[in-house]
């Protein structure tokens, strides 16, 4: 095979590897067609991109061999062009199946500030007549505490 900077390699299913892609493309200098209409390829695309322009890490499921398999190459993204199709014998609709992860971080900060204002009145009316010829001294010391 006679691949040059003037070929076109048509790449279908790319997935979460493109690793063969950049291969292909950085030792024929060639434009590389990336088709896959999956979300994993979209995502890895993007990746790829941002790998190369800022080196951020991927974050989807790549192999344990992905970084060093790509780290030393040095491709030219604007050859690499991605197409989001799928390749089929018949030009009709496909039902796929599509696997959904869905991943869902809830927190919940609840703060209550409850306040009671208890007011209690308490009128006791004591009304005592008494005929006794006795002297009495009767002191009384009458603590109540009431908890509620």
């Amino acid at each position: 095979m006679n691949l040059n900077e003037n070929s076109v390699v048509y790449s279908g299913g790319i997935g979460e590897d493109m690793s063969f892609d950049l291969l292909v493309q950085c030792k024929y200098k060639c434009d590389v067609l990336l088709i896959d209409p999956t979300n994993k390829a979209v995502k890895q695309v993007d990746e790829v991109k941002q790998y190369y322009n800022n080196k951020q890490v991927f974050t989807g499921g790549i192999q344990k061999d992905y970084y060093s398999c790509i780290q030393s190459l040095h491709p030219s993204l604007d050859k690499l062009k991605y197409i989001n199709i799928g390749l089929w014998n018949k030009n009709e609709d496909l039902k796929m199946d599509l696997k959904i992860d869905l991943k869902i971080d809830l927190k919940i900060d609840l703060k209550i500030d409850l306040k009671i204002d208890l007011k209690i009145d308490l009128n006791i009316d004591l009304k005592i007549d008494l005929n006794i010829d006795l002297k009495i001294d009767l002191n009384i010391d009458l603590k109540i505490d009431l908890y509620f």
